[in-house]
């Protein structure tokens, strides 16, 4: 898809932010953060000695904030 397609579908910007999400189908920060912290919770209670956790910006920075 280029960029100007990619245009057409966007979704402008909406109050409260957490809850907006830039296209249609696409996930909000706050969508996003409830399942990564529903994640890092099994994670939490999990009995291994060491995880290592692989991923991207925005899920790091939901991990920070746990």
């Amino acid at each position: 898809m280029h960029e100007k397609e990619a245009e057409d579908f966007e979704i402008p910007i909406s109050e409260p932010i957490i809850d907006w999400a830039p296209y249609p189908h696409a996930e909000s920060w706050g969508t996003m953060h409830d399942r990564v912290i529903g994640f890092t919770e099994q994670i939490k209670n999990d009995d291994y000695d060491t995880t290592v956790i692989v991923s991207h910006g925005g899920p790091i920075v939901a991990i920070i904030h746990w």
